[in-house]
């Protein structure tokens, strides 16, 4: 992967401006923690190719770093009209946790559940929200499918080596 420095240098140097470039700078400031800059990359990137979903969906995990749950649910809504992943439904699920809309965030966490079935950390996930709002049932099912999954694919892990 190019270096921050040699991306942004050949940004300076060539006027054409190319969506790929900001997006791999912004990946190279993200993995080193600089949100600020990463989110300016991924808004060059949407400006360029408004249809570009994950510079959507890294914008929005840039904004929670931030702790901008609003903004990053707009992003990881945007993200999900142009291509529905079930990592943009448990991000924006996240979000909606934190911001109490806890309606919200179980339909999010189904959603993703159902587009990636073995997802523990959706179920975990779902499962707190479902005992925060009184639905101890649903909660400790959640958890108990969590922890089946976590013990399947640590038996298919040891058996793979």
């Amino acid at each position: 992967m190019k270096s921050i420095f040699v991306v942004s240098i050949w940004i300076l140097l060539f006027p054409i401006q190319v969506p790929e470039d900001f997006y791999s700078r912004g990946i190279e400031r993200s993995d080193k923690n600089d949100c600020k800059g990463a989110i300016e990359d991924f808004t060059r990137v949407i400006e360029l190719d408004p249809d570009n979903d994950l510079a959507f969906f890294n914008r929005a995990i840039e904004k929670t770093h931030l702790k901008n749950h609003k903004g990053a649910i707009d992003d990881f809504t945007r993200s999900l009209e142009i291509k529905p992943t079930s990592s943009a439904y448990y991000g924006r699920a996240k979000s909606r946790m934190v911001l109490k809309n806890y309606e919200d965030a179980i339909k999010d966490y189904t959603r993703a559940i159902e587009l990636e079935p073995d997802d523990i950390s959706a179920y975990y996930d779902r499962g707190i929200v479902k005992l925060i709002t009184g639905d101890k049932k649903g909660g400790r099912e959640d958890m108990r499918k969590a922890r089946e999954i976590g013990q399947i694919q640590l038996v298919q892990e040891l058996n793979s080596q």
